[in-house]
């Protein structure tokens, strides 16, 4: 392993991303699968939590909303006194029951006051819920009774009670596939008075953003990118944290496949183009599965445009760290070492070239009328004046004067041949493990004669360009006549 020295404050500044390129694709393969899992590790082993709660009499009058959602908006108004349940904070309003536990909502922070005992409730996380097919959801949703679903997936965040049933709103995302890209509902659940199924509808919650989401897809992202309702590490309390949990999970199968390499014996059948072919696949389309993912949580519109570059940048990590390293005989991740030089065999290679012997003087020369043109700043670049209509940025270019000059001339040529004498050079590479040997082969030229013609030739030659004011010349060009 390189460390790399500092000997500037830009080497300084550049100093971790060069040590951590320098590491080595072992290394490098470990490093990425444990930031990858990382966020996964914390999705998935979290439980579902109720909280208990701290019981609070309400300072003044307040309303308790019970419903959100189409065909669901409802609340109740609470009396000056009345007992409540404050279960948690979530932005400016307390997540709440009512004692009896009949109804469930948000009520208003400014109802609560400075109560001592809110202070030190869970905060919930306001973008929580649970990602999961309309297929899947119907199946659990009518064998599970109230206290199950609640008990294993999620809980009821609003709950309301009316003529013995009570009607509950889950943070399910059932996906709905229609119209060629699909639909997020929100599932609205009614239960007899003992929590038993009876019944239950579908609103629009959102559309995916994403035309590559299928329920199977949905299914098998859910455990990793649902958001729990209290989570050890939410992904949006920390700006790291989100862009851990954003763009590193994508990478994870990418990773467990290069320690599985590293390894070498459950890979050890597999051959080298297979390796990189199925690397490749790995470091595209999980990632874009991934983003497909998280794209139904409307981030940023730049988070596209950033995880595409990503993959780019790790597809040439990739080629630059593990091109050539695997050995294709004994699999162990090992670049060959140089073991000897040898000569190859010699022989002589011959090249026919043209030499300038002299010049005519100039013939028919003319000088055009004064014109008007544009010249691109530091390019080289040089067109009429039309071009300002097809340029994005006209500042960029520079309005010259120019006349065109043009003339005829003859050059007289000589040919000869050139005779070099190469020499092959093969240097050898072995696998330290197996002595799995390689070889490059390197040309020198040993040896160089030139033979010259006895016979000279003429070319007639037309010459054109274009000469600014200040002496300047563009578009120098050159036809045979």
């Amino acid at each position: 392993m390189h460390i790399p020295e500092v000997k500037s404050l830009t080497g300084l500044l550049l100093w971790i991303p060069r040590f951590v390129f320098n590491l080595g694709f072992k290394a490098h393969a470990f490093l990425v699968t444990a930031l990858a899992i990382l966020p996964i590790f914390l999705a998935t082993t979290e439980r579902v939590h109720t909280p208990k709660g701290e019981e609070i009499a309400l300072e003044s009058s307040a309303y308790l909303t019970t419903g959100n959602f189409e065909g669901n908006a409802d609340s109740i108004r609470l009396a000056k006194g009345t007992e409540v349940r404050l279960l948690a904070k979530q932005k400016g309003a307390y997540w709440a029951e009512t004692a009896d536990g009949k109804f469930r909502g948000f009520i208003n922070s400014k109802y609560v006051g400075d109560n001592k005992k809110a202070k030190h409730l869970a905060k919930r996380e306001r973008m929580s819920c649970r990602l999961i097919s309309e297929a899947k959801f119907n199946r659990l949703i009518e064998r599970q009774s109230l206290k199950q679903v609640q008990r294993k997936y999620i809980n009821a965040e609003y709950i309301k009670t009316r003529g013995g049933k009570t009607i509950v709103e889950y943070g399910f995302k059932v996906f709905v596939p229609n119209d060629n890209i699909g639909t997020f509902m929100r599932p609205i659940v009614t239960y007899d008075k003992e929590g038993k199924y009876l019944s239950h509808k579908l609103v629009f919650w959102q559309s995916p953003r994403s035309k590559m989401m299928t329920p199977g897809l949905v299914d098998l992202m859910a455990p990793v990118a649902s958001i729990k309702e209290f989570p050890r590490v939410s992904p949006f309390d920390k700006l790291w944290m989100e862009k851990m949990w954003c763009y590193l999970p994508g990478f994870a199968l990418l990773g467990i496949f290069a320690i599985l390499l590293v390894w070498r014996i459950p890979l050890v059948w597999m051959s080298n183009s297979l390796v990189a072919l199925i690397m490749g696949g790995l470091a595209i389309f999980p990632p874009f599965v991934w983003l497909s993912t998280i794209k139904t949580y409307g981030l940023a519109g730049w988070l596209s445009f950033t995880y595409v570059l990503l993959i780019l940048v790790n597809l040439l990590f990739l080629w630059v760290s593990y091109s050539g390293l695997r050995c294709p005989q004994c699999k162990h991740l090992n670049q060959h070492e140089f073991s000897d030089k040898r000569h190859g065999k010699t022989y002589w290679e011959r090249h026919r070239k043209a030499h300038e012997e002299s010049r005519g003087p100039k013939q028919n020369e003319k000088w055009g009328l004064w014109e008007t043109g544009r010249y691109k700043k530091d390019s080289g670049l040089f067109d009429s004046l039309s071009y300002e209509s097809r340029t994005n940025d006209p500042s960029q270019w520079e309005t010259v004067s120019y006349r065109t000059h043009s003339w005829d001339q003859v050059v007289t040529y000589r040919d000869y041949v050139t005779h070099s004498q190469m020499k092959e050079v093969i240097n050898s590479y072995k696998c330290p493990h197996c002595g799995h040997g390689k070889e490059d082969i390197e040309k020198v030229c040993v040896d160089k004669k030139e033979e010259w013609s006895n016979t000279t030739y003429t070319k007639h030659l037309y010459y054109t360009e274009k000469v600014a004011n200040d002496g300047r010349i563009f578009d120098h060009e050159c036809k045979e006549r």
